[in-house]
């Protein structure tokens, strides 16, 4: 077994924790900029990391993605902000800001009837993207 939960029930839990959480997970926000459109299905919503000859911005999308590895949280964190800013009715997302961030440690400690004591601890790291979504007029 893993992990006996009566033996080490806090390393139990931070392990059942971080399990969890590199199955991956997305959040997004927006500031309204523009007026919202008619929504576009992500597929449709194009990544531009230079901006378009004529656009008009609908708004200013925060996302930050977790996974179990960079290039993961990378593709869920893309994917998330084309569905957000789809949602808006952008046909493009203008990329601003990209990087990894860390949210500190998360951790427990166990001390044993004998006397023995462990710890276990892990940096919480995620991918944060920032960008405007727009909506392009015929290239």
């Amino acid at each position: 077994m893993l992990c006996s939960i009566r033996r080490f029930p806090v390393q139990c839990g931070i392990i059942l924790v971080m399990m969890i959480c590199t199955v991956g997970c997305a959040t997004a926000t927006h500031i309204m900029i523009g007026e919202k459109r008619a929504p576009v299905s992500p597929g449709k919503v194009k990544l531009y990391l230079k901006p378009p000859l004529k656009y008009e911005v609908i708004a200013i999308v925060n996302v930050e993605s977790s996974g179990m590895t960079d290039q993961g949280e990378k593709d869920l964190a893309v994917a998330e902000l084309k569905q957000h800013a789809g949602s808006l009715g952008a046909n493009g997302v203008l990329l601003k800001t990209a990087g990894t961030e860390s949210s500190g440690y998360v951790g427990g400690g166990n001390i044993a009837p004998s006397g023995s004591a462990s710890f276990v601890a892990a940096e919480s790291t995620y991918t944060a993207l920032s960008a405007e979504a727009i909506f392009v007029q015929d290239e």
